[in-house]
């Protein structure tokens, strides 16, 4: 008996030993694995998923003023889905629904807070003589980011935060379309307001597709551009306190280095809010004033290695701001 027991622990040592030699294979692949870098800027357009309400507006009839959305209690954030079954995307929709309307509600599917409901809105006819439902919406969503890596089939990650509805939610996103950017100018931060990077969207230069937004960024795919194989590639990091750079696009379509220095490590914040940085290069401070709405998702880059990206800037110090941890945007591509 003393024998078979023996002999059972040691298969179940060798078992554990397989399972941690195969566990310990697993990370090695993945921190080998080679990414190549963006720091490259990207236009975008995004189609919500549903037409957002960014207002609401009064209704002139002949006999009164009237309020047809917020009388159903549709408020701006919310999202309208379908109409008397018809799916909406754009005021075109809505349009094509009310040429229809004879009598009676209008049966709303609404994306509110994240849940989905069902509300009755009356049309009024204006003094023009066309029905509204007092609505403003807003069919897509317009901007510019910064690439932060792609992988070799040519998906990417972006900024290192996500875009978010005026309700500070995560803007659900149906689609998009990704363009050439080219940057043309810096705004710098004063104390209070973040400075801004400006630039022209080439529309007719279509680069790729938004697939998603997420906790992490805008995730797409190049479809129409394949320069990027021409960019160096980079092992994932792990950051560590010092000096570090960023790799960042402040003029034109190309990327360049500048140095910042990593002067604290939370990797356990949620918030995309991992690491907090200074810039200490003279030359983008000069220029930019430091840190820029625009520049989120550029790379940084430590000891040769990308470890993670920018996301945010202090609006009292332009030169100090945040970043990602890269480990968080690599897993949206696995």
């Amino acid at each position: 008996m003393k024998i078979k027991h023996f002999k059972k622990i040691i298969t179940i040592l060798i078992f554990i030993l397989l399972l941690t030699t195969n566990i310990s294979a697993v990370y090695a692949d993945n921190s080998s694995k080679l990414y190549y870098i963006g720091g490259f800027p990207l236009g975008f357009d995004l189609s919500a998923e549903g037409a957002l309400v960014v207002g609401l507006s009064e209704v002139i009839c002949e006999d009164d003023i009237y309020l047809p959305a917020k009388d159903a209690d549709i408020k701006p954030g919310d999202y309208i889905l379908s109409l008397n079954g018809k799916k909406v995307t754009s005021a075109a929709d809505i349009d094509e629904v009310l040429s229809n309307y004879e009598s009676g509600f209008i049966l709303a599917e609404i994306l509110s807070g994240g849940e989905k409901q069902i509300k009755n809105i009356y049309p009024k006819k204006d003094l023009g003589g066309s029905y509204r439902l007092g609505l403003l919406i807003r069919d897509y969503l317009s901007g510019l980011g910064t690439v932060t890596i792609i992988n070799e089939n040519g998906e990417f990650c972006s900024l290192g935060h996500p875009i978010t509805d005026e309700k500070g939610a995560l803007l659900s996103v149906a689609g998009g379309v990704t363009y050439k950017c080219n940057i043309t100018d810096v705004v710098k931060g004063k104390r209070g307001k973040a400075g801004e990077l400006q630039g022209i969207i080439i529309r007719n230069e279509v680069l790729g597709a938004v697939t998603k937004n997420t906790e992490i960024g805008l995730i797409g795919k190049f479809t129409c551009y394949d320069d990027y194989k021409n960019i160096d590639k980079y092992e994932i990091g792990e950051a560590c306190l010092g000096d570090a750079e960023i790799y960042t696009t402040i003029r034109g379509e190309s990327p360049k280095k500048y140095s910042i220095s990593i002067v604290k490590i939370d990797s356990g914040d949620k918030l995309n809010k991992n690491l907090m940085i200074k810039i200490t290069d003279d030359k983008l401070i000069r220029y930019a004033g430091g840190i820029v709405q625009g520049m989120s998702g550029s790379p940084i880059i430590q000891n040769g290695k990308i470890v993670g990206a920018v996301t945010h800037v202090f609006l009292n110090d332009s030169t100090r701001g945040y970043g990602i941890l890269i480990d968080k945007m690599v897993s949206s591509l696995n």
